[in-house]
């Protein structure tokens, strides 16, 4: 979810102009494309306890006679401290649909044993204008161009 109001010259969302909400017309009911292709590419290098990490990948999606293209590229850092202590940066661009969005990331873990953790991060993203930001599809879009969160947790792998 990267909440544009129209894809593929489709509106996909509407907003109410008293109040500012967002409804999503496609929320129960699937945006059918007749083609998808991404192309991407990666690195990453460690130096020491310092982990730099960077891709980029062009996505092309075809649809309703007509095609877009979305650009991301990331770049992100860490630094284990200990072997349990590790901080976590990232940054990450995406144009599409001519609309960018740029999102600053940080956190921190905590390695309690091989299989659970606790941490702290967060994010901050700036949507370019005529866009609500929205970080990830587990948020509402914004009713601005930025959005941010905060979250602690405990995470724990089976």
């Amino acid at each position: 979810m990267i909440s544009t109001k129209t894809f593929l010259g489709q509106t996909v969302a509407t907003v109410n102009p008293t109040t500012g909400a967002v409804t999503d017309l496609f929320s129960s009911t699937a945006f059918n494309v007749d083609s998808q292709m991404t192309y991407g590419i990666g690195s990453s290098y460690a130096f020491g306890n310092l982990m730099l990490l960077g891709n980029y990948t062009y996505t092309t999606i075809k649809g309703y006679g007509q095609s877009s293209h979305m650009h991301v590229g990331e770049g992100d850092a860490s630094y284990n401290f200990t072997p349990a202590l590790i901080l976590y940066g990232g940054y990450q661009f995406t144009a599409f649909e001519g609309h960018k969005w740029n999102m600053g990331s940080l956190g921190l873990h905590y390695l309690l044993s091989k299989r659970t953790d606790i941490y702290v991060s967060g994010d901050y993203l700036k949507a370019s204008n005529g866009v609500n930001a929205v970080i990830g599809c587990s948020f509402t879009p914004s009713t601005s161009s930025t959005q941010s969160d905060v979250r602690i947790g405990m995470r724990h792998s089976f």
